[in-house]
Protein backbone atom coordinates (compact mmCIF):
# COMPACT_ATOMS: atom_id res chain seq x y z
CA UNK A 1 0.00 0.00 0.00
CA UNK A 2 1.56 3.27 -1.23
CA UNK A 3 1.45 6.16 1.26
CA UNK A 4 -1.00 8.01 -0.94
CA UNK A 5 -3.41 4.88 -0.32
CA UNK A 6 -3.19 5.78 3.35
CA UNK A 7 -4.09 8.96 2.87
CA UNK A 8 -6.53 8.44 0.56
CA UNK A 9 -8.07 6.19 2.97
CA UNK A 10 -7.43 8.11 6.32
CA UNK A 11 -9.76 11.01 3.97
CA UNK A 12 -12.21 8.79 2.90
CA UNK A 13 -12.52 7.23 6.93
CA UNK A 14 -12.62 10.83 8.29
CA UNK A 15 -15.96 11.68 5.59
CA UNK A 16 -18.14 8.57 6.50
CA UNK A 17 -17.64 9.96 10.22
CA UNK A 18 -18.59 13.26 9.10
CA UNK A 19 -21.78 12.45 7.20
CA UNK A 20 -22.47 9.77 9.60
CA UNK A 21 -22.32 12.75 12.38
CA UNK A 22 -24.32 14.96 10.09
CA UNK A 23 -26.99 12.57 9.84
CA UNK A 24 -27.49 12.14 13.49
CA UNK A 25 -27.53 15.57 13.96
CA UNK A 26 -29.93 16.37 11.46
CA UNK A 27 -31.94 13.74 12.69
CA UNK A 28 -31.74 15.34 16.21
CA UNK A 29 -32.61 18.75 15.25
CA UNK A 30 -35.99 17.13 13.58
CA UNK A 31 -36.67 15.75 16.78
CA UNK A 32 -36.33 18.80 19.32
CA UNK A 33 -37.96 20.52 17.04
CA UNK A 34 -40.91 18.51 16.93
CA UNK A 35 -40.35 18.39 21.03
CA UNK A 36 -40.30 22.16 21.22
CA UNK A 37 -43.42 22.42 18.99
CA UNK A 38 -45.29 20.04 21.16
CA UNK A 39 -44.04 22.21 24.74
CA UNK A 40 -44.63 25.55 22.89
CA UNK A 41 -48.48 24.42 22.10
CA UNK A 42 -49.03 23.16 26.03
CA UNK A 43 -47.63 26.24 26.94
CA UNK A 44 -50.15 27.92 25.35
CA UNK A 45 -51.33 30.31 21.56
CA UNK A 46 -48.49 32.87 21.96
CA UNK A 47 -45.66 30.87 22.57
CA UNK A 48 -47.20 28.16 19.74
CA UNK A 49 -46.84 30.92 17.40
CA UNK A 50 -43.55 32.55 18.19
CA UNK A 51 -42.23 29.06 17.94
CA UNK A 52 -44.14 29.27 14.97
CA UNK A 53 -42.52 32.00 13.36
CA UNK A 54 -38.97 31.19 14.09
CA UNK A 55 -39.24 28.17 12.50
CA UNK A 56 -40.93 29.58 9.75
CA UNK A 57 -38.05 31.71 9.28
CA UNK A 58 -35.55 29.16 9.87
CA UNK A 59 -37.14 26.50 7.29
CA UNK A 60 -37.32 29.15 4.71
CA UNK A 61 -33.45 29.74 5.55
CA UNK A 62 -32.45 26.29 5.05
CA UNK A 63 -34.96 26.14 1.65
CA UNK A 64 -32.65 29.32 0.44
CA UNK A 65 -29.26 27.73 1.09
CA UNK A 66 -29.94 24.19 -0.35
CA UNK A 67 -31.02 26.06 -3.70
CA UNK A 68 -27.43 25.79 -4.69
CA UNK A 69 -27.11 22.05 -4.90
CA UNK A 70 -29.87 21.64 -7.32
CA UNK A 71 -26.84 23.11 -9.60
CA UNK A 72 -24.05 20.46 -11.38
CA UNK A 73 -21.77 23.40 -10.91
CA UNK A 74 -22.03 23.87 -7.45
CA UNK A 75 -21.13 19.55 -7.38
CA UNK A 76 -18.21 20.38 -9.30
CA UNK A 77 -16.68 23.25 -6.92
CA UNK A 78 -18.53 21.99 -3.82
CA UNK A 79 -15.61 21.10 -0.28
CA UNK A 80 -16.34 17.79 1.04
CA UNK A 81 -17.10 20.02 4.18
CA UNK A 82 -19.82 21.87 2.17
CA UNK A 83 -21.68 18.60 1.24
CA UNK A 84 -21.77 17.50 4.48
CA UNK A 85 -23.23 20.37 5.62
CA UNK A 86 -26.01 20.12 2.92
CA UNK A 87 -26.88 16.78 4.00
CA UNK A 88 -27.23 17.78 7.72
CA UNK A 89 -29.35 20.84 6.67
CA UNK A 90 -31.01 18.29 3.99
CA UNK A 91 -31.70 15.99 6.82
CA UNK A 92 -33.17 17.89 9.04
CA UNK A 93 -36.11 19.85 7.36
CA UNK A 94 -36.84 16.53 5.00
CA UNK A 95 -39.86 15.53 6.73
CA UNK A 96 -41.45 19.11 6.76
CA UNK A 97 -40.57 20.63 3.54
CA UNK A 98 -40.75 18.69 -0.11
CA UNK A 99 -38.24 21.24 -1.46
CA UNK A 100 -35.77 20.32 1.45
CA UNK A 101 -36.82 16.53 0.44
CA UNK A 102 -35.83 16.66 -2.96
CA UNK A 103 -32.47 18.57 -2.25
CA UNK A 104 -32.03 15.46 0.72
CA UNK A 105 -32.73 12.98 -2.02
CA UNK A 106 -29.81 14.77 -4.68
CA UNK A 107 -27.28 14.83 -1.68
CA UNK A 108 -27.88 11.09 -1.12
CA UNK A 109 -27.58 10.34 -4.72
CA UNK A 110 -24.35 12.77 -5.42
CA UNK A 111 -22.85 11.42 -2.17
CA UNK A 112 -23.22 7.48 -3.45
CA UNK A 113 -22.09 8.42 -6.85
CA UNK A 114 -19.20 10.90 -5.88
CA UNK A 115 -17.78 9.26 -2.89
CA UNK A 116 -19.58 5.69 -2.75
CA UNK A 117 -21.14 6.35 0.77
CA UNK A 118 -24.59 5.05 1.33
CA UNK A 119 -25.97 7.89 3.52
CA UNK A 120 -27.97 5.50 5.87
CA UNK A 121 -25.02 3.32 6.14
CA UNK A 122 -21.71 4.45 5.85
CA UNK A 123 -19.69 1.57 7.52
CA UNK A 124 -17.88 4.28 10.04
CA UNK A 125 -16.81 2.98 12.88
CA UNK A 126 -19.41 3.37 15.49
CA UNK A 127 -16.65 4.04 18.28
CA UNK A 128 -15.42 7.30 15.89
CA UNK A 129 -18.98 7.96 15.56
CA UNK A 130 -19.58 8.48 19.15
CA UNK A 131 -16.09 10.13 19.99
CA UNK A 132 -16.95 12.70 17.47
CA UNK A 133 -20.50 13.46 18.06
CA UNK A 134 -19.56 14.23 21.98
CA UNK A 135 -16.88 16.63 20.50
CA UNK A 136 -19.37 18.59 18.43
CA UNK A 137 -21.69 18.41 21.35
CA UNK A 138 -18.35 19.98 23.13
CA UNK A 139 -17.90 22.46 20.93
CA UNK A 140 -21.71 23.55 20.51
CA UNK A 141 -21.63 23.87 24.67
CA UNK A 142 -18.48 25.83 24.38
CA UNK A 143 -20.06 28.03 21.56
CA UNK A 144 -23.17 28.99 23.97
CA UNK A 145 -20.72 29.80 26.42
CA UNK A 146 -18.54 32.42 24.40
CA UNK A 147 -21.46 33.83 22.77
CA UNK A 148 -23.24 34.04 26.67
CA UNK A 149 -20.11 35.94 27.48
CA UNK A 150 -20.47 37.68 23.87
CA UNK A 151 -23.73 39.12 25.03
CA UNK A 152 -22.33 39.92 28.66
CA UNK A 153 -19.12 41.97 27.18
CA UNK A 154 -21.54 44.01 24.93
CA UNK A 155 -24.34 45.14 27.57
CA UNK A 156 -20.68 45.98 29.61
CA UNK A 157 -18.93 47.96 26.86
CA UNK A 158 -22.26 49.97 25.93
CA UNK A 159 -23.00 51.10 30.06
CA UNK A 160 -19.42 52.34 29.98
CA UNK A 161 -20.06 54.08 26.82
CA UNK A 162 -22.71 55.81 28.54
CA UNK A 163 -20.68 56.32 31.32
CA UNK A 164 -17.75 57.97 29.09
CA UNK A 165 -20.78 59.89 27.57
CA UNK A 166 -21.83 61.43 30.78
CA UNK A 167 -18.17 61.95 32.01
CA UNK A 168 -17.36 64.05 29.19
CA UNK A 169 -20.59 66.26 29.84
CA UNK A 170 -19.25 66.50 32.91
CA UNK A 171 -15.55 67.55 31.98
CA UNK A 172 -17.14 70.62 30.38
CA UNK A 173 -18.82 71.75 33.71
CA UNK A 174 -15.51 71.31 35.05
CA UNK A 175 -14.06 74.18 35.37
CA UNK A 176 -10.15 73.90 36.10
CA UNK A 177 -10.53 70.57 36.36
CA UNK A 178 -11.67 70.15 32.50
CA UNK A 179 -8.73 68.30 31.28
CA UNK A 180 -8.53 65.51 34.14
CA UNK A 181 -11.78 64.88 34.11
CA UNK A 182 -11.85 64.68 30.12
CA UNK A 183 -9.28 62.36 30.82
CA UNK A 184 -11.11 59.94 32.76
CA UNK A 185 -13.55 59.75 30.50
CA UNK A 186 -11.33 59.23 27.46
CA UNK A 187 -10.12 56.35 29.90
CA UNK A 188 -13.66 55.25 30.13
CA UNK A 189 -14.23 55.23 26.48
CA UNK A 190 -11.12 53.08 25.36
CA UNK A 191 -12.23 50.32 28.21
CA UNK A 192 -15.61 50.56 26.49
CA UNK A 193 -13.87 49.54 23.15
CA UNK A 194 -11.70 46.77 24.75
CA UNK A 195 -14.60 45.20 25.84
CA UNK A 196 -16.06 45.57 22.73
CA UNK A 197 -13.14 44.43 21.16
CA UNK A 198 -13.40 41.09 23.45
CA UNK A 199 -16.69 40.50 22.54
CA UNK A 200 -15.96 40.80 19.06
CA UNK A 201 -13.70 37.89 19.50
CA UNK A 202 -16.00 35.50 21.73
CA UNK A 203 -18.07 35.31 18.79
CA UNK A 204 -15.51 35.09 16.06
CA UNK A 205 -14.24 31.92 18.60
CA UNK A 206 -17.79 30.62 18.55
CA UNK A 207 -18.50 30.56 15.27
CA UNK A 208 -15.22 28.44 14.75
CA UNK A 209 -16.56 26.00 17.54
CA UNK A 210 -19.96 25.42 15.52
CA UNK A 211 -17.97 25.13 11.98
CA UNK A 212 -15.98 22.34 13.45
CA UNK A 213 -18.58 19.89 14.59
CA UNK A 214 -21.94 21.75 14.76
CA UNK A 215 -22.74 24.37 12.14
CA UNK A 216 -24.34 27.69 13.03
CA UNK A 217 -28.10 26.50 11.97
CA UNK A 218 -28.15 23.97 14.33
CA UNK A 219 -26.95 26.18 17.31
CA UNK A 220 -29.96 28.18 15.48
CA UNK A 221 -32.49 25.79 15.62
CA UNK A 222 -31.89 25.31 18.87
CA UNK A 223 -30.63 21.96 19.25
CA UNK A 224 -32.07 21.73 22.52
CA UNK A 225 -35.51 23.06 23.31
CA UNK A 226 -35.00 24.19 26.95
CA UNK A 227 -31.68 26.41 26.47
CA UNK A 228 -33.39 29.82 27.19
CA UNK A 229 -32.07 33.43 26.30
CA UNK A 230 -31.29 35.11 29.70
CA UNK A 231 -31.62 38.70 30.03
CA UNK A 232 -28.52 40.26 31.46
CA UNK A 233 -28.93 42.95 34.25
CA UNK A 234 -27.33 45.96 34.73
CA UNK A 235 -26.26 44.72 38.08
CA UNK A 236 -24.24 41.74 36.81
CA UNK A 237 -21.67 44.16 34.98
CA UNK A 238 -18.30 44.46 36.12
CA UNK A 239 -17.64 48.13 36.98
CA UNK A 240 -14.93 50.19 35.46
CA UNK A 241 -12.20 49.17 37.68
CA UNK A 242 -12.95 45.53 36.83
CA UNK A 243 -12.90 45.72 33.86
CA UNK A 244 -8.77 47.31 33.89
CA UNK A 245 -8.11 44.79 36.06
CA UNK A 246 -9.06 41.96 33.63
CA UNK A 247 -7.50 43.51 30.52
CA UNK A 248 -4.67 41.43 30.57
CA UNK A 249 -6.69 38.10 30.82
CA UNK A 250 -8.17 39.04 27.78
CA UNK A 251 -8.35 35.82 25.23
CA UNK A 252 -5.36 35.88 23.10
CA UNK A 253 -5.94 35.52 18.80
CA UNK A 254 -7.88 31.93 17.82
CA UNK A 255 -6.51 28.61 17.88
CA UNK A 256 -5.81 27.49 14.46
CA UNK A 257 -8.56 25.00 13.42
CA UNK A 258 -7.84 21.33 12.43
CA UNK A 259 -7.43 20.08 9.03
CA UNK A 260 -10.05 20.54 6.74
CA UNK A 261 -11.22 17.80 4.88
CA UNK A 262 -10.72 18.25 0.93
CA UNK A 263 -11.97 16.23 -2.20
Amino acid sequence: MTESDGMNEALEGQLRIAITVAGQIGEYIARARESALRRAQAAGEHNAQELATRLHAERAAARAELTAIAQDGWWEHAATEQVVHAWQVARAWADEDPSTRMAAERVRAEIWSRYGIDVDSTGANPADVRAALEQAEADRQNAEAERGRAAAEETEAALLMRQADAEERRAHEAGPDFEQALAAASGTRNDAHLVYDSAERRQRLARDLEAKGVAPDVVDTHVRADISQATLSEAAVPSTKAVKAKRSHRRGPLAARPPELTR
